[in-house]
């Protein structure tokens, strides 16, 4: 495949445009390439996962908004509201409403915020879910790293291409079943130190002993006649469809621009432009006030409204700061970066190296390196709070 430009999921080839050249450029793999059934589930609980991601984030803004919200009534409250009911400029039922309305925002603010009443079950159904989808990725490879001996004897023969379809399909529908019976016992795992156990990047025990198999590296080194494309293109997929989608990933949210709700430059750099703007929105106010006080000799209602306003900016910029803590771009831009670093030193040696034995090692650790970031963004996600 020529190398794209980052989709999401572009391993699974949900494109049309992109499963029509994988097709051709890896046909005689291609019944082991693209298992439709599997794409399909991933595709299902991908959507799923992205569904509770962006529910858990509009929560996590609601809880901060009430919270400025409920903050900023109290400072405008006894400044403006009540001399206003006080003269007779509003009815004293629309005062009392708003305070009630105010102190209902800040008590669900607190609850949900600080408690997680209605909302931390939330991120724990986004994280499962994302868990979820994560090991069915990484199982759709492994699987395929560990057969590596069974596609090449298969590729030449449309009989024994059937029989390996129907075990690999029977044997993700085993492994989806068992993942969702203990979704939450394995997100337990990954969120605690169980995670970080030495093959605990493996979806299934014998994996790793299989691609490590002397078998495998044999079937690659000295293929017969009629297994040398196959051999060759079993290489290539590997290194651009998986290593290739896992470094297009990691490029697209260190380098590129995306949605806000999914892509953290673009996250740190909007919430950094507007803290900035808050902040010297304030600077601006403050020195407005003093000029209004010392030089201009204002009324103190305009001087009061001015120093209202900049406490409700400064409460503002307190709420960005929050949902900075619930997004965490910092962070995540950090791992990622890290990520990609990893994945281009084991491109690289992927593509340098003619020893096919290195070439499943490298293997082994482009699966280990997708393990732990998918550990490290699943604890990442765990901390976020949207919390004032």
């Amino acid at each position: 495949m020529a190398e794209v430009e980052f989709e999401y999921n572009d391993e699974f080839f949900l494109d049309e445009a992109q499963r029509r050249e994988a097709s051709a450029q890896f046909s005689e793999i291609w019944f082991a390439l693209n298992p439709e059934h599997m794409h399909l589930a991933f595709r299902d609980h991908d959507k799923a996962a992205q569904d509770l991601k962006a529910t858990f984030q509009v929560w996590g803004f609601r809880v901060v908004a009430m919270s400025v919200f409920a903050l900023s009534v109290a400072v405008v409250e006894p400044i403006f509201i009540e001399p206003a009911v006080e003269h007779g400029y509003i009815p004293s039922a629309v005062g009392e409403l708003t305070i009630a309305i105010a102190g209902l925002a800040g008590i669900c603010s607190v609850l949900m915020g600080y408690f997680g009443m209605g909302f931390s079950g939330r991120k724990a159904q986004w994280l499962q879910s994302r868990m979820h989808c994560e090991r069915m990725r990484q199982w759709r490879w492994q699987y395929f790293c560990a057969h590596i001996r069974e596609i090449l004897q298969a590729s030449t023969d449309e009989k024994l291409q059937g029989s390996y379809i129907t075990k690999r399909d029977l044997a993700f529908t085993h492994f989806v079943a068992n993942l969702q019976t203990d979704g939450s016992t394995r997100l337990h795992d990954v969120l605690s130190r169980k995670g970080d156990a030495p093959d605990a990047v493996w979806t299934q025990a014998e994996f790793k002993s299989k691609i490590q198999h002397i078998h495998a590296s044999r079937a690659l080194e000295a293929p017969t006649a009629q297994q040398q494309r196959p051999a060759e293109q079993l290489i290539k997929a590997y290194g651009r469809v998986r290593i290739g989608a896992q470094k297009r990933y990691a490029r697209y949210l260190t380098k590129d621009t995306g949605a806000f709700t999914t892509h953290p430059a673009t996250q740190r750099s909007w919430l950094h432009s507007r803290g900035i703007a808050l902040l010297l929105a304030i600077f601006l106010l403050h020195l407005i006030g003093l000029t209004s006080v010392a030089v201009l000799h204002v009324s103190t209602v305009v001087t009061k409204s001015i120093h209202v306003l900049a406490v409700v900016l400064a409460l503002s910029a307190l709420g960005l700061r929050a949902i900075e803590d619930g997004l965490r771009p910092s962070e995540h831009l950090g791992r990622i970066t890290g990520y990609l670093a990893e994945v281009s030193s084991i491109e690289e040696a992927y593509w340098e190296t003619d020893v096919i034995a290195t070439k499943c090692n490298l293997m082994i650790a482009l699966e280990k390196a997708a393990y732990k970031e998918m550990v490290d963004f699943l604890q990442a996600g765990d901390r976020s709070q949207y919390i004032m």
